[in-house]
């Protein structure tokens, strides 16, 4: 199946908060696709660091997106106290120099299926909590997007068909990206909408499926599907379906519109 999907560059995205467990890639990509290809306004909140403007919009100024490094890579963190409290501390600076109110933005946590550093358990935990980027009742606001088995799923999707693509480990991913060359920094307009098409092709495979608009109000259900399905190859065949979900957070703000849904 093939997709037909645009790139809406003038869409007014407002507050966006991005939570991710990198301290570099994920800032890197991230940064370079909002403000490089997109144009908005880029808040980084690094690591143990004070959160500092990388980039100001000539263009639209009434949307910025807020780039936050969690306290470690283990997405354990996102329900623990010690995590808690470092995100309240990062929000705290956020609001006191942005205005950054977490109630009126659109929040996602961006994080790896390494079984390495993130246990199964704690995705089968938060799927169910992390289901809406703006509303999810008594729970944190925020969407969960995985990348399987690393962020260099969605380097890779950006150039390659990796909607039947296989890899073994986030290890061997990283290198095979490394190896081909493929640079963040690089990624074009045309090629982030290959990676949101890459991704359509495999959920559809994966879920029997295509994305909805109930989706985007609830990730929990087709997120689950997912997960089990990436799961199950684990098990039966030691390898993951290149895949990263990072694009669900763009058709969540309306920065990419498909003709079907």
């Amino acid at each position: 199946m093939k997709y037909s999907v645009r790139l809406n560059k003038d869409k007014n995205i407002g507050k966006v908060v991005y939570i991710v467990e990198g301290a570099r890639r994920e800032l890197t990509l991230l940064s370079h696709i909002f403000s490089n290809i997109l144009d908005y306004s880029v808040v980084i909140a690094p690591r143990k660091e004070l959160p500092y403007v990388k980039y100001e919009s000539k263009r639209n100024r009434l949307s910025r997106v807020y780039l936050i490094c969690a306290y470690e890579s283990n997405i354990a963190f996102i329900d623990n106290q010690k995590g808690q409290n470092y995100l309240n501390q990062v929000f705290k600076v956020l609001y006191e120099d942005y205005q950054l109110e977490l109630s009126d933005a659109a929040t996602y946590f961006i994080f790896d299926r390494d079984m390495k550093s993130n246990k199964g358990r704690e995705f089968n935990k938060l799927i169910p909590k992390l289901k809406n980027s703006r509303d999810n009742g008594v729970d944190m606001n925020g969407m969960l997007l995985t990348s399987y088995p690393a962020l260099e799923a969605y380097t890779k999707s950006c150039i390659d068909n990796t909607a039947i693509d296989w890899i073994k480990s986030a290890r061997e991913l990283k290198l095979k990206v490394a190896a081909a060359q493929y640079q963040q920094d690089k990624i074009s307009d045309k090629q982030i909408l290959d990676a949101c098409c890459n991704m359509l092709v495999s959920i559809n495979d994966m879920a029997g499926r295509n994305l909805t608009e109930k989706d985007l109000d609830d990730f929990a259900e087709l997120n689950k599907v997912i997960f089990e399905k990436e799961e199950d190859y684990l098990t039966q065949q030691e390898m993951y379906r290149i895949l990263s979900l990072i694009s669900i957070s763009f058709i969540d703000l309306g920065l990419m519109e498909m003709e079907n849904i």
